[in-house]
């Protein structure tokens, strides 16, 4: 592995030394040393250069590799090809070899690195084909940059009462163990716990409405009254807006699409809408942050009017804080999913 890191480094160099440092030694040593490399090394590396004229090490000297070596190594290379996601304990047994010989043939012969999956949504039936034709034209028709619309999003999410609920990792720092109580070493989880369900809506600048929390479960009576009339409305202050809600059924009750077009608010329709995609509705993180920074509080909210007063400084202050960074790539995003599918917001 260190022989691989020498060759990197010392490609590095000579093309530094060709493309940038017009030839000229001390401006390579003066941007490597920066990196912490040796001064030596990069001597000795231009030396080299300057000798065989090129930065690829010599083969050392020995037994030439045999030829089953070869073999295997495309072997290897065929059976990863074949099953990228083949565990190196079960490629082992195939081939009949060892697990860590298959590391380093994987590794230094055959140049195959592991990656971690990505966790992203399960689509079912034809919600790709439908989630990209619907990003594309919420983006090049429906509100395209010269329009000059603005486009908001609302969702609904479940927040825990008590801040030790909130799903999420819980650390302890100690030097041993078992000086640390029970009560600081665990994190005890409720089966059935209280918890308030939280509506906002948030503009493609980071902007957020007033939140509404309540208990229960949704209907279109509650949406049109409490998050529609009293919230959103106020919230758009006649700007030229396209309202993307979320696809709940409540949403698009007709009592629901018939009060937005009477407000002349113009809104993305039921079959335009895009199923399942949190990649393209940075609302979805805004609720995770939201709780993280909830979460950080030592006790509960005592009553709904508390947990509604604390929420509402929370959210100012997350919505302050990260909600430009969330919202800035949201058209891009957009267009990605459009043109190239749904899976290409998480390749970046």
């Amino acid at each position: 592995m260190r022989i691989i890191q020498n060759q990197e480094l010392a490609k590095r160099i000579c093309h530094y030394f060709e493309h940038c440092a017009n030839r000229k030694k001390k401006n390579v040593v003066a941007h490597f040393i920066k990196e912490g490399i040796a001064r030596r090394t990069i001597y000795n590396v231009l030396s080299r250069y300057k000798v065989r004229q090129s930065a690829i090490y010599k083969s050392g000297g020995g037994r030439p590799i045999l030829l089953k070596n070869k073999k295997l190594t495309d072997r290897v290379k065929a059976l990863y090809k074949k099953d990228p996601n083949m565990s190196e304990r079960k490629a082992a047994a195939i081939l009949k070899i060892s697990p860590s010989y298959l590391q380093e043939v994987k590794v230094n012969k055959a140049g195959i690195k592991s990656h971690v999956c990505k966790s992203v949504p399960h689509y079912i039936n034809d919600q790709k084909s439908r989630t990209k034709t619907a990003c594309g034209k919420i983006v090049e028709k429906l509100a395209p940059v010269r329009s000059g619309k603005i486009i908001i999003m609302d969702d609904e999410t479940y927040c825990a009462v008590d801040p030790n609920d909130v799903p999420g990792r819980k650390y302890y720092h100690c030097t041993l163990s078992e000086d640390v109580s029970p009560e600081k070493k665990f994190k005890s989880k409720k089966k059935f716990f209280k918890k308030f369900l939280i509506w906002q809506a948030m503009d493609e600048y980071g902007n957020v409405s007033k939140l509404y929390i309540f208990t229960g479960t949704r209907n279109w009576q509650t949406y049109l009254k409490e998050c529609l009339s009293k919230r959103l409305i106020p919230f758009i202050k006649n700007r030229d807006v396209l309202f993307w809600p979320d696809m709940a059924t409540c949403h698009y009750a007709i009592q629901c699409t018939e009060f937005l077009k009477e407000n002349n608010v113009d809104f993305v329709t039921k079959v335009n809408n895009a199923p399942n995609t949190p990649s393209v509705r940075p609302i979805e993180k805004y609720w995770a942050l939201l709780k993280r920074e909830y979460a950080k509080r030592k006790t509960p909210a005592k009553n709904l009017n508390s947990f509604r007063r604390i929420m509402q400084t929370t959210a100012r202050k997350v919505s302050e804080n990260n909600g430009p960074a969330l919202m800035s790539h949201l058209r891009k995003k957009l267009r990605q999913v459009g043109r190239k599918g749904v899976y290409e917001p998480y390749k970046h």
